[in-house]
């Protein structure tokens, strides 16, 4: 099942991410562009791998590795935050959700 996902404008990424609960667990998660830009603007780090960009926040131990940036959705492959289900993108996912920024 595929699902469309916006972050209110007073909510981040992780914010929407946490209340979903197990929901994010088997799930491949996409992030649009204006998604990205967010994170990257409030990431105290950033690290590009040959085959991933890892951003990291490091008050709340919170890092998020995604896709090279090919296009418009960007897959997020691995996320460590506290509250959140998500941890690697499962083979067999249940649902595919496709999140971007309220404009």
């Amino acid at each position: 099942m595929k699902t469309q996902i916006l972050v209110p404008k007073s909510k981040t990424l992780l914010d929407v991410l946490t209340e979903m609960g197990e929901r994010t667990k088997s799930a491949w998660i996409f992030i649009n562009d204006n998604v990205f830009i967010n994170l990257v603007q409030t990431a105290d780090y950033i690290v590009e791998y040959d085959d991933s960009t890892e951003l990291g926040w490091d008050d709340s131990e919170v890092i998020i590795r995604v896709d090279p940036y090919v296009d418009l959705w960007i897959e997020i492959d691995f996320i460590h935050a506290a509250g959140i289900s998500f941890v690697y993108r499962p083979v067999d996912p249940d649902e595919v959700l496709f999140i971007s920024m309220e404009e």
